[in-house]
């Protein structure tokens, strides 16, 4: 599904200020304009051939005054759906910064659990099978014993190999740790 999202938290927050003040000088222009007041004469498009050809001297003018304030109030209300458009693109920049902070939040607390997960496993070490004919009571302290040797080399040698299930499940507990390492340096930056 396409995002609706078009633009950064900064451009809607602008575009939000630049909208309620272009609502608020448009509005209390085209109430100025609809009052007929003097001092916008300069602003009202009419040339002399309107006054000349005006049989009612200020009609002409009022008429003009009038199509000036609709286009202000038609400016403002263009301005009101870019600042509601500005408004849903800030909500929505809220949304994907709180997505994306819980999905961070739950990595970053997840991955001390797997990173502890994984020195366990690492220092974990375990005797070879037993041998046939053992009874398997006695499982139980054999694999509570320790190794005598327990450098990294030795564990490797001693521990069995992962089946595939495990070594799947590994591989991508792997790739979302390094997915989420990958999205705090890009936070960070």
């Amino acid at each position: 599904m396409p995002s609706l999202l078009f633009c950064g938290p900064k451009m809607a927050a602008c575009g939000i200020v630049i909208s309620i003040w272009g609502v608020i000088m448009l509005a209390m222009l085209g109430i100025f304009f609809s009052a007929k007041s003097a001092i916008l004469i300069e602003d009202v498009p009419f040339t002399e051939k309107d006054i000349q050809d005006d049989k009612e001297p200020p009609g002409n003018i009022y008429r003009l005054y009038s199509q000036v304030a609709v286009n202000c109030f038609i400016a403002a209300g263009i301005y009101v759906a870019v600042g509601a458009v500005s408004l849903c693109q800030v909500r929505l920049n809220k949304r994907q910064e709180y997505m994306t902070h819980r999905c961070t939040s739950r990595l970053e607390r997840d991955l001390s659990i797997f990173r502890k997960w994984q020195q366990e496993e690492d220092t974990l070490t375990t005797e070879p099978p037993p041998a046939e004919g053992s009874s398997s009571a006695g499982q139980g302290d054999k694999r509570e014993r320790c190794t005598p040797s327990k450098t990294p080399r030795a564990v490797k040698k001693i521990r069995r190999s992962p089946t595939t299930q495990t070594a799947a499940r590994r591989s991508i507990t792997q790739m979302t740790i390094l997915k989420a390492n990958y999205q705090l340096q890009r936070l960070q930056k």
